[in-house]
């Protein structure tokens, strides 16, 4: 629902001496605002932002691996993300 798409015809229209629908103008520009508020709202409810919260307070949140290093990955029991002694990236832990 782009405001614009229906703005140009209804505008091209008036000029050509149609009847445009001047009237319904206002879902178009209403209904993606409410969209926008309602996916920011759905998205607060199903990603749970909170769980960053979590480990930024030290506790690890469910579902995790290992711990998160800056750019490492450590795995607890060598089975994690990455290969024990390896980066996300595949480069040696010592810099190399």
């Amino acid at each position: 629902m782009n405001p614009a798409r229906t703005f140009g015809p209804n505008l091209a229209t008036n000029i050509f001496g149609g009847s445009a629908p001047w009237s319904e103008l206002w879902i178009y520009c209403v209904g993606p605002l409410v969209g926008g508020a309602l996916a920011a709202l759905a998205y607060d409810l199903i990603a749970r932002p909170d769980r960053a919260a979590e480990a930024d307070e030290g506790r690890q949140p469910q579902g995790t691996a290992g711990q998160v290093e800056g750019r490492r990955v450590l795995p607890e029991d060598g089975r994690g993300a990455a290969a024990p002694g390896l980066t996300t990236e595949g480069r040696q832990l010592d810099g190399r």
